[in-house]
């Protein structure tokens, strides 16, 4: 696959070496988003239960 033009993601997914790091960067980020909704929605149960209660 061949490049031309001077679109930057494309230039960076071109190289094998930079598409790994870039996505275990996405992927690292994703549970990092994942995590804080889980505990975010943990706080929620427990201050609705202490609300309720």
């Amino acid at each position: 696959m061949k490049y031309y033009g001077k679109d930057p993601i494309k230039k960076i997914l071109k190289d094998p070496k930079k598409r790994e790091i870039l996505y275990k960067i996405f992927f690292i980020f994703s549970v990092w988003i994942w995590l804080a909704m889980f505990i975010g929605f943990i706080i929620f149960l427990l201050y609705l239960i202490k609300v309720v209660a």
